[in-house]
């Protein structure tokens, strides 16, 4: 089967991309945030270019592989509409996932792109070939190759877009919101989600080519694995 061309209309506005600081965040967030009973539907892109060739990408925008179109179109019988808010990383290969997703669904609902979505930025290492990180693997959450980012700072701007998404979510209970994004941003809005208490076990967290992951956010402690 052939993948179904993006569609025409797909819109692409921003959101809300403000990340804020740890001090705005730690006093409105407390011990816990108690959300308005909303479901998150988050995924990850399709394959990539370098993710069939086996070399880190990073901010790298790079194009979905034919593969990774296949794979995006087979989202339309994962997805679960209507959803009331629709977000995407601002990077090609999480914007394309998206769209070729909801064309094979029939949504026609506008999407907006948060860069607070964007994979995290490993510097020097994109292009590389796939290797092991020894200070992600130890849950090093201040480590950045040269010229890259850290796992505190995905982590500051995950916050920053789920406080945003608490404060929609108070003149939407009961919704449903549809995300497009990465690994890293992945890995660190679910351990936020769960209460994960160890930043190794957080880093440890893995999700395939186009899996979609949902969430019920009710009370969302603040996160253990950042006092750790």
């Amino acid at each position: 089967m052939s993948p179904r061309p993006l569609s025409r209309n797909a819109s692409r506005r921003v959101w809300r991309d403000e990340v804020y600081s740890w001090a705005l965040l730690r006093n409105r967030w407390g011990h816990q945030l108690l959300f308005g009973g909303i479901d998150v539907h988050m995924l990850r892109h399709g394959e990539s270019t370098l993710n069939a060739e086996g070399r880190i990408t990073g901010t790298l925008n790079i194009e979905l592989t034919p593969k990774g179109r296949i794979e995006a179109v087979a989202l339309r019988d994962r997805l679960m509409p209507p959803y009331e808010l629709i977000l995407s990383s601002s990077l090609r290969r999480a914007r394309e996932t998206l769209e070729y997703a909801m064309t094979a669904a029939g949504l026609q609902a506008p999407y907006y792109v948060d860069c607070r979505l964007n994979e995290r930025s490993l510097g020097i290492l994109e292009g590389e070939n796939e290797r092991p990180i020894p200070q992600f693997a130890s849950g090093d959450l201040d480590f950045a190759p040269a010229g890259g980012e850290t796992y505190r700072e995905v982590c500051q701007r995950c916050l920053s877009l789920l406080l945003d998404l608490y404060r929609w979510s108070r003149d939407h209970k009961g919704a449903r919101a549809l995300l497009s994004t990465h690994m890293g941003p992945l890995r660190v809005l679910m351990a936020i989600i769960n209460g994960v208490k160890r930043a190794d076990r957080m880093m440890a967290l893995n999700f395939k080519n186009t899996q979609l992951v949902t969430a019920r956010l009710d009370l969302v402690p603040w996160p253990p694995f950042l006092e750790d």
